[in-house]
């Protein structure tokens, strides 16, 4: 049984995709269908502390010629500073949300979720093999009727 990927919460073979955490659940391969990524939106906080963190470098940038004193210089540096730091943390606390979906059995179904891209990307070509795999034996078993057809 050819095993497309294994890991600590999913296991993909030829013939079910199956996830262990948080609610184990298993799919037949052979009846998902349409299946999609989807990236999840990000978080608010991140997006507003990003663009605080960019004007803040603009400003800093801008005013760095009429700075005279060391303490302007420190200021202007702690000005930038906060503000990347905050974006930094907020891009810590709240991951982007990667999810696998599907129609299974006629129903949209979340096959799998994650906020590691690496762990999801491995996930992602280990369906996507099984997929093929299972294309392959179809096109073999279409080929294979069609020949004993012709041979009749």
């Amino acid at each position: 049984m050819p095993t497309y990927y294994r890991g600590p919460d999913v296991l993909i073979t030829h013939k079910v995709f199956v996830v262990w955490g948080p609610r184990p659940q298993a799919f037949r391969i052979n009846e998902l269908r349409d299946v999609y990524r989807v990236r999840g939106d990000l978080h608010p906080i991140r997006m507003i502390t990003a663009h605080v963190a960019g004007a803040a470098t603009v400003v800093a940038a801008a005013s760095w010629p009429f700075l005279t004193s060391p303490a302007d210089y420190v200021a202007a540096v702690m000005f930038v500073a906060t503000p990347s730091l905050a974006t930094g943390t907020a891009w810590r606390l709240r991951p982007r949300v990667y999810e696998l979906r599907a129609t299974y059995r006629e129903l949209d179904v979340l096959l799998y979720s994650t906020t590691d891209a690496t762990r999801f990307g491995q996930v992602t070509r280990g369906l996507i093999r099984a997929l093929e795999h299972r294309r392959y034996r179809l096109e073999q078993m279409v080929a294979s009727r069609d020949s004993a057809i012709a041979e009749m």
